[in-house]
């Protein structure tokens, strides 16, 4: 029996998040304490466009606007792709959310979770596969109504 390709697996570990700000008025959210404990996060969907962390850091989603995150396991790696980004209030530095994933390679359960309640903020998930393989695509909805 043969091995599978190990480029191949990596790469078929990936996730896009793609956070959207849809709050009325001036609200604008900053991606914070960006971290990633397996795989690379990449540019435009491209997976050969590796991007470093402090091109994340600081990143600034306007009301109206949105910014996608992408990430997957690094070629000729035997790993998928974990790590974690914190979002938050541009004015006052609150924190809406902390973002985390899993989607390890070689078992049949991947992870994706939202914590840390800011009640001014309403969030909808949509998408994701917790099953195995991809994470796949995830949408962030936000809206501040207060």
């Amino acid at each position: 029996m043969s091995q599978p390709d190990i480029e191949t697996t990596a790469y078929a570990q990936w996730v896009t998040i793609d956070n959207g700000n849809n709050s009325p008025g001036t609200a604008t959210l900053v991606i914070r304490k960006v971290s990633l404990s397996w795989g690379k996060f990449y540019e435009g969907g491209n997976k050969d466009r590796e991007i470093h962390i402090s091109s994340l850091e600081g990143k600034e989603i306007p009301a109206g606007g949105s910014f996608k995150i992408y990430s997957c396991g690094r070629e000729n790696a035997s790993s998928g792709t974990e790590g974690s980004y914190n979002l938050v209030e541009k004015n006052g530095g609150r924190l809406v959310r902390r973002v985390y994933w899993n989607c390890p390679l070689g078992t049949k359960t991947n992870t994706f979770t939202l914590s840390g309640a800011n009640r001014d903020w309403v969030i909808q998930q949509d998408g994701g596969n917790l099953d195995s393989g991809a994470l796949g695509d995830i949408k962030l909805t936000m809206v501040k109504f207060r």
